[in-house]
């Protein structure tokens, strides 16, 4: 009896010293892990930019690469909702263009926004009743070469809203934040320090949905940026 309690001790004694030891290795794996995750995080902060406005967005139209941008659009049988393609521009911003291989272009008649990049076409949002795009911002990692285009829109089906979305030039898709919505009133993406933010704003100039300028005003919420994802603060 005395050595069969002994073998039991023996066994309880090395089943609990397993699962110390496997408990052990879990929590280093998931040390290990989070101290990777976080490396990365550090790695992706120092490799990221953000190019943006700084307090005034100015939205401009331009001529060039709209004949080959309606060419694309043709032959892809893009269903406009605009009839004139005379009221197609060019509103890509110097900061964009000089950054990046995105190309914007919106119709001065009814605010619909597209992405021209890689050849391939994608709607920015909604417009219908609104201004389409109202801003625009780049955040680029330097480190992998890879950008998200952000940007602001606002468009009015019963109620008046600024929404958000990015394109993703990696997963090559537009990601709308549609849970999030300021109603009736007008919002922007503007750079502050090294930080982009939501700020409200107001029309300071407007000709048509393709020339406008908006000056921010107070900040709303900041736009959060980790290894995967793109979302707002609130």
């Amino acid at each position: 009896m005395k050595k069969k309690a002994i073998k039991i001790l023996i066994i309880i004694v090395v089943a609990c010293l397993v699962i110390v030891g496997v408990l052990w290795i879990n929590k280093m794996r998931i040390e290990e892990r989070e101290r990777k995750r976080r490396e990365e995080e550090r790695e992706m902060r120092e490799a990221i930019e953000i190019i943006a406005s700084s307090k005034t967005v100015l939205i401009q139209s331009g001529e060039k690469g709209v004949k080959e941008f309606i060419e694309i659009a043709t032959k892809d049988k893009i269903d406009f909702e605009s009839e004139d393609m005379d009221e197609c521009y060019n509103i890509t911003p110097s900061y964009v263009e000089k950054n990046s291989e995105y190309e914007i272009y919106k119709f001065a008649d009814t605010a619909e926004t597209y992405l021209l990049h890689d050849n391939n076409i994608y709607k920015l949002g909604e417009h219908k009743n609104g201004y389409g795009v109202t801003s625009l911002a780049l955040i680029k990692n330097n480190k992998t070469g890879e950008s998200k285009l952000l940007f602001s829109y606002t468009w009015n089906i019963g109620v008046y809203r600024t929404n958000f979305g990015y394109f993703d030039s990696e997963k090559k898709e537009v990601i709308l934040f549609t849970e999030k919505q300021y109603r009736d009133e007008e919002m922007v993406l503007v750079k502050r320090d090294d930080v982009l933010s939501v700020c409200h704003a107001n029309f300071n100039e407007f000709k048509d949905f393709t020339n406008f300028k908006l000056t921010a005003d107070m900040v709303i919420e900041d736009v959060i940026i980790t290894s995967n994802e793109v979302k707002l603060s609130k």
